[in-house]
Order: structure tokens, then sequence, then C-alpha cells
């Protein structure tokens, strides 16, 4: 630690002299809060995390870093500070769709894919869901964790064409090894150089 320390000092005079409330200077200080996070200093990380919350208090980025903090302090207590924040950032800033996007995000990843269905679907969290491939994405997710293959397939054909997003398509469209393999051919002459499909037709 101590053969860090000038560098560490160096850095942080560097970071002083970034243009204050700007987006390269929030980064830097992300950097810093992640960094003595991951050097086992969280004390550091939460001294530094309050004041750029001060700063940006309306920041997805800034957000989603405490709750990797939140993570790193006490895993089992986590989840239920992490639900209180994401809802108390929502409450501050009803109009941040991000904010409401992490929300059945979150909702996904403990366990909860029905719930996020629910939020997800309502047209009040997202007035233009069906048009919004963040949302047609998650709804893939819920979706394909409920066994729902009927709903799944029908959100992925929402999602923007690309290599990913054609070959998950043709998954759950197909019926058979055959059809699948048929369907690829026939893809792949419209996407040429789509790596994706050339591996799934290869397998």
């Amino acid at each position: 630690a101590a053969a860090l320390r000038p560098h560490e000092e160096a850095a942080g005079q560097l970071l002083k002299k970034l243009p204050p409330n700007s987006p390269l200077e929030r980064v830097a200080r992300q950097t810093e809060v992640a960094y003595w996070a991951a050097t086992g200093r969280l004390a550091d990380a939460e001294t530094a995390f309050a004041a750029l919350k001060r700063d940006y208090p309306d920041n997805l980025q800034v957000l989603r870093l405490e709750m990797q903090l939140l993570t790193a302090k006490d895993p089992k207590e986590a989840p239920a500070k992490i639900e209180a924040v994401l809802q108390d950032y929502m409450k501050n800033f009803p109009q941040e769709i991000g904010a409401r996007l992490m929300w059945a995000e979150w909702l996904i990843r403990t366990g909860r894919e029905s719930q996020a269905v629910a939020y997800l679907e309502d047209p009040a969290n997202f007035p233009g869901g069906g048009n919004d491939p963040r949302v047609n994405g998650l709804r893939v997710v819920a979706y394909s964790r409920l066994g729902d293959r009927e709903k799944t397939q029908e959100a992925a054909q929402l999602l923007p064409p690309d290599p990913v997003a054609e070959a998950l398509k043709i998954r759950l469209a197909a019926t058979s090894v055959e059809d699948m393999q048929k369907q690829i051919r026939e893809e792949m002459t419209r996407s040429e150089g789509n790596a994706v499909l050339t591996y799934m037709n290869a397998n």
C-alpha cells in the first residue's frame, strides 16, 4: 500500500484539475470509488462516493455504482438496501426511464420474473415499450425464464436486426433442427458475414 501511495496522490491531484461537473470528471471520480473498493478500502470508497452522489444525484451510472458498493460492503443486506435505493431514485426522478429499466432488470435478477413482466408490460411505466429495444430485451429475458416460448418469441421479433437477435429469433421460431438449419441458411443469404449464424449452421 505504501508503494502505491505516491501514485494515488498523483491521481488525486490530476482529478482535481478536471473540469467540475463534467462527464470526464464524473467518470474519473467513479473510477476512483471503484479503485478504493477494489483495493479493500471501503471506508474511502464510501466517503468518495458520498461526495460523488451529492454532485451527480440523478446520474444512472452513479446509481449503478451505489448498487455495486452496497453489494461489496454486505452481500446479505445488499438486496434490501438496493431495492430501497432504486425506489428512492424513482421517486425523486420519476421522468428517468433508465431507472425503471434498472428496476425491471433487478426484479429479473432476484427471481421475480412475473413481477418484471407485469412491470414491463404496463404502459404507465413504458408508454412506448413496444418500440424500445431495451424494454423488449428485458421482456425476452423475463419470458424466457418463465418458460413462455410464445411471449419470448413475440418480444424477440421486436428487437432491432443484429446478428445475435436474428440468431435468437431463429432458435425460437424453429420447430426442429432441420427447420432451424433451413432458416439459418436463408438468413445467411441476406446477412453475409454473420458469424453468429455461421456458427449456428455448423453446430
